[in-house]
């Protein structure tokens, strides 16, 4: 800026109304020099992973200046909250989004009565692409399921036709998910049958009558079925994690349906499981619902394991466990033959009572005390060697875990466990 001498001042601060004064140095303060500005860096980001979802922005804002600073919209995730914020000299903004959760209703009806032989819910954040699962149901044609992405809720609509018809499907939308499966269900006595229900009070009355549902090879256990494993598998696994002086796990719909989506993909996709049955899991550990609590904070998992005997063992009855000393040492394992058989591998026939799912999902537990890897695997060290599934078990925290077992080809069961880590944070 150019130095003004006094003399011009003068006839300046007559043209103002005589309010410039001039500083010791000739100079008007307000002309003399602007206030210094700092550039502001304006970051956007999901809440559960702090990973940028909108490219960083920067706006120059004077030292010392209060400021108000806006979200910018990011497709999937709720708007957050402006912020106020008085400006230093390294200033960050940082805005958190909450990703939008999605409900999807899935409506199975009677093709000729139209009534509801089944309602499911399903709950996942905005961009998964999941696959909804064939449904079966006994006098029925079975339904494929889809492939869908999810945009937003929706509610899909399948027919569902008898056996002794052609099989037939009508779909109202193409939008769905299952990350996370609602399912209204009452169970019966047996471990092998249901009685089949709906979300809707309207249809209940029309599903009365107990149908029986056949665990069979090359699929998921029944609903039914895994139902009444999870407090099993929930006992089994705190009775392990208590030994070791790890805090209880908790049993969630979310960790379960993360469970049963694995093993709908194992079935699926025999090759890619082959080569890495772990490959499924970011993909569907990146869309979990977020829950909002109403009170300001919002609930997620923020880490994920699950373990698996996809590495081609099967669960085979446990007979006794020398265990590790520590938490990150294997077990050793001794087999028995599963009650009323001749082999130590258990088979989808051998699910006959309360008693046996017991005995399967204990032994789905303790099988994981020696992975049987190498050193190296996952990290681990020689003297962790083995154990590296045992220790996904007993991770430490607030954790979530949901239990599914399946049937291979030849009838012999395998099983997914999810393991969640559950973070509360304030929105």
């Amino acid at each position: 800026m150019k130095n003004w001498r006094v003399v011009g001042l003068t006839a300046l601060s007559l043209v103002l109304g005589g309010g410039a004064l001039a500083s010791s140095s000739g100079l008007v303060p307000e002309f003399a020099s602007e206030k210094k500005k700092t550039e502001v860096k304006i970051r956007y980001v999901d809440i559960r992973t702090n990973k940028a979802i909108q490219p960083q922005t920067e706006k120059l804002v004077p030292i010392g200046a209060h400021e108000l600073f806006k979200p910018v919209v990011a497709t999937g995730y709720q708007m957050p909250k402006a912020i106020e914020k008085t400006v230093g000299q390294k200033t960050v903004i940082t805005f958190k989004y909450l990703p939008e959760t999605y409900t999807i209703k899935v409506r199975y009806l009677d093709d000729i009565t139209g009534s509801e032989v089944k309602v499911r819910e399903y709950r996942s954040t905005y961009g998964a692409k999941l696959i909804l699962p064939t449904y079966q149901q006994q006098g029925y044609h079975q339904n494929p399921g889809d492939t869908i992405t999810v945009k937003g809720s929706e509610t899909i609509t399948y027919r569902l036709h008898r056996a002794e018809s052609s099989t037939a499907m009508s779909s109202q939308s193409s939008v769905a998910s299952q990350v996370s499966e609602s399912v209204s269900q009452s169970v019966a006595s047996s471990v092998t049958s249901a009685t089949p229900s709906s979300v809707s009070a309207s249809s209940a009355s029309q599903a009365t009558t107990p149908v029986t549902v056949t665990n069979g090879p090359n699929q998921l256990l029944a609903d039914a079925t895994l139902a009444k494993l999870q407090p099993y598998a929930l006992a089994a696994l705190n009775d392990y994690r208590a030994r070791y002086g790890v805090a209880p796990a908790q049993t969630s719909e979310m960790a379960l349906n993360l469970a049963k989506q694995e093993s709908r993909w194992a079935l699926r996709e025999p090759e890619a499981f082959a080569a890495n049955p772990h490959a499924n899991f970011n993909n569907l550990f990146g869309t979990m619902p977020v829950e909002d609590l109403g009170n300001g904070q919002v609930r997620y998992y923020n880490h994920g394991s699950e373990e698996t005997n996809g590495d081609g063992s099967t669960i085979q009855h446990i007979a006794a466990v020398n265990y590790g000393g520590t938490a990150d040492q294997k077990d050793t394992l001794s087999f028995g033959s599963v009650a009323g058989t001749s082999s130590d591998v258990w088979h989808v026939t051998d699910l006959t009572s309360d008693a046996q799912l017991q005995a399967l999902a204990q032994d789905a537990i303790l099988q994981f005390g020696d992975d049987g890897q190498a050193a190296g695997y996952d990290g681990t060290s020689s003297y962790q060697q083995g154990a590296s599934h045992k220790m996904g078990l007993l991770t430490p925290g607030n954790v979530d875990v949901g239990v599914a077992i399946y049937a291979n080809s030849d009838g012999t069961l395998r099983t997914y466990v999810e393991v969640l880590t559950a973070e509360t944070v304030n929105r």
